[in-house]
């Protein structure tokens, strides 16, 4: 997983928009987690990917925030890939 900030969302075109890489971990377990701390108020864009088995029948996954601020996610781009 990737976290990254999104230095100018009010870009329109994507191809466009400059990020700034914040944090990321990889792992094989269960549950993989990061934390952040201090993060500026703004978009980010929180990047999930698997390396799913061939033969594997559900693909379904979870992803959460929490913290001191309110927060959500805009939309799921799963259907793109």
């Amino acid at each position: 997983m990737m976290i990254a900030k999104i230095e100018n969302p009010d870009e329109e075109e994507h191809e466009n928009r400059v990020v700034k890489y914040v944090t990321g971990k990889q792992g094989w377990e269960r549950d993989t987690w990061v934390e952040c701390n201090d993060m500026e108020p703004g978009e980010y864009y929180f990047y999930v990917e698997f390396d799913w088995q061939k033969a594997q029948e559900h693909t379904e996954f979870a992803v959460s925030i929490y913290g001191e601020s309110q927060s959500f996610f805009l939309r799921d781009e799963k259907s793109l890939f």
